[in-house]
């Protein structure tokens, strides 16, 4: 008999496979999942990989009932005043810096009514305890989710292993559905490609762009290619290859049709994920500025940055100070709060989607 996280993950590839939009995506993951843990709403963002910044976000189950905009703005702006000051458990740069994937408030604290956020935000709309997921994709996150429990009990260890089981699944559909969303499109560089391809690997369906891509690998190598991925995908739920042939590297993505028959796979140029040029020039940051301020907004301690960009933390101090000093800024949380005021609140406000490969598609 199946475990239970398998079941869990079983339902969460069939309802992952009928979603042909990021909404979707987000709105399947929340069903399963809120059914999985006892959750009664839940908040899920996209977040650019590069800042952690949001950069859309959808309410659902009971808070998704409601019809107050303004009030919601409110609230929105006063958990990210709170998420970035990182003085309280569990917020999402902690998590990243403790190597976590989930979390519940009330196995991590023995009363989260002294939680600043609890206390001031959560309690008043009849929130009992939170679950937050991050999202990631090889340590990148793209996305997170925030599960509310309104009836009486706590999310359990359980509820958190579960949340945790199932994070690297979701956090895979949620970048699938980034690149879908540009797929054979020109508001990024050499866009992605679509197949529909059988469980054999034979395709049936090719955008253009898929094409184009495709004709950098050797004649021999695609069915080769296409066939592992797709008996990978049938058996883990969701699976990616890179492949270099004679004209370049290209990244596969494999998921399973609608019908769970077909595989949907999407290609790619692999590329870096990097700080949007339009804040790269806005502020003035070097090459290795930017590689310190990506960290920073990791949520990453000193030592932690120092390692990552392969200096010292005495001359890490000195990158800070050009960093806060270009941006007129003091602190970490002031930084987050400037590049999301100037750079992130209009786009998301006026619906442009999140890019696939961090900030705003057809953004720079």
């Amino acid at each position: 008999m199946p475990t239970r996280s398998r079941r869990i993950r079983d339902r969460l590839v069939a309802g992952l496979a009928e979603a042909d939009t990021l909404e979707d995506t987000m709105a399947a993951a929340h069903v399963v999942l809120a059914d999985a843990v006892r959750a009664q709403s839940g908040v899920w963002s996209t977040v650019d990989p590069t800042t952690t910044l949001s950069t859309s976000c959808g309410l659902h189950g009971l808070l998704g009932a409601s019809r107050d905009a303004q009030a919601e703005a409110v609230r929105e702006r006063r958990l990210f005043q709170l998420e970035w000051a990182d003085d309280a458990p569990n917020t999402f740069w902690a998590l990243g810096r403790a190597g976590r994937t989930a979390a519940g408030l009330a196995v991590d604290v023995d009363d989260p009514r002294r939680v600043q956020r609890y206390a001031e935000l959560l309690s008043p709309l009849g929130i009992r305890d939170e679950l937050r997921i991050l999202l990631e994709v090889d340590r990148r996150p793209w996305a997170t989710a925030i599960l509310y429990r309104h009836e009486p009990g706590a999310f359990t260890p359980e509820d958190v292993a579960t949340a945790a089981g199932a994070a690297d699944l979701v956090g895979a559909a949620v970048r699938r559905a980034l690149l879908r969303a540009v797929c054979d499109a020109r508001v990024v560089a050499s866009p992605p490609g679509s197949l529909l391809v059988t469980p054999g690997g034979e395709v049936v369906t090719s955008s253009a762009a898929a094409e184009e891509l495709l004709a950098a690998l050797a004649p021999e190598q695609v069915p080769v290619v296409l066939t592992s991925l797709a008996v990978a995908t049938r058996m883990e739920g969701s699976a990616s290859v890179t492949v270099t042939g004679p004209e370049g590297v290209v990244t596969l993505h494999g998921s399973p049709a609608k019908g769970l028959d077909d595989v949907a796979v999407v290609l790619e140029r692999p590329r870096p994920v990097e700080l949007a040029p339009l804040i790269m020039e806005g502020l003035g940051f070097t090459a290795r500025e930017r590689q310190v301020t990506e960290s920073l907004l990791q949520g990453l301690s000193r030592r932690m940055i120092a390692s990552a960009v392969g200096v010292s933390e005495a001359t890490l101090g000195d990158h800070l100070k050009q960093v806060y000093r270009k941006a007129d800024v003091t602190s970490r949380s002031e930084l987050a709060a400037l590049l999301y005021g100037r750079y992130y609140e209009r786009p998301r406000a006026q619906g442009v989607p999140p890019g696939p490969y961090g900030y705003f598609a057809g953004l720079s």
